[in-house]
């Protein structure tokens, strides 16, 4: 009987140390990894950074020619800055549902001027900004629809929590192509100034109330210093 229960011990204890011992050889084996998902996010996020960067370097390009900057041509002689931005943020490059609506009315949009161009409501682009829900509504300007560059975009003006302190006091402006599915990347990095922002001598879109967010939208151009 001890004989008996000699071996059933000894038979346990064989058991449990060759588990140790597979357990051990199990997490002591070398893992290979040829691309993490990290690695994968990494690239991706360079090489948006680096098409935004593309982006700006074309506008402060067409901002130092005296041909096409939008500044005063006494400031542009004088010496001047270029135009400054927020850091490129992936928190501001937001998923939005599109839901296409053009039974209003084309419209005179208000401007800082008596000009008033003509647009109708194309849409509404509904996201999130820190889990709260926001609307924007897209225009279509109506003198540029059959344009063969312009009219294939959506004019997305907006205000947020940051105007009149680090951006624009009067709100900056998106564009964005018309969709072609419900689901629109709505990309605040990618926000710029109306040229109102560096003269009083153009005329420039006044945001619409209903474009006004109550959140502080802190991607895409800031408020140039030369001028306000």
């Amino acid at each position: 009987m001890k004989k008996k229960i000699l071996s059933e011990v000894i038979i346990w204890i064989i058991a449990v140390i060759t588990a140790i011992l597979g357990f051990y050889n199990l997490i002591s084996q070398p893992v290979i990894i040829t691309e993490t998902k990290h690695e994968l996010i990494t690239e991706k996020y360079k090489n948006y950074i680096d098409s935004i960067q593309k982006l700006r370097q074309k506008a402060v390009k067409e901002f130092s020619d005296i041909k096409t900057t939008p500044l005063d041509p006494s400031t542009f002689k004088n010496g001047f800055k270029p135009p400054e931005y927020y850091p490129v943020n992936l928190k501001y490059r937001v998923k939005a549902h599109f839901t296409v609506d053009t039974s209003g009315p084309v419209f005179g949009m208000a401007t800082n001027t008596q000009r008033k161009p003509r647009y109708r409501v194309y849409g509404y682009l509904d996201f999130k900004i820190n889990d709260t829900a926001q609307r924007l509504t897209a225009y279509q300007n109506m003198d540029f629809i059959n344009d063969p560059e312009y009219g294939k975009f959506l004019f997305v003006p907006f205000r947020d929590k940051t105007n009149t302190k680090t951006t624009y006091g009067a709100g900056r402006y998106l564009d964005i192509l018309i969709p072609d599915s419900g689901t629109v990347i709505l990309d605040f990095n990618t926000a710029y100034n109306p040229y109102c922002a560096y003269s009083d001598r153009w005329s420039c879109p006044l945001v619409p109330f209903e474009n006004w967010l109550n959140v502080s939208i802190e991607a895409g151009e800031m408020k140039y210093r030369e001028h306000n």
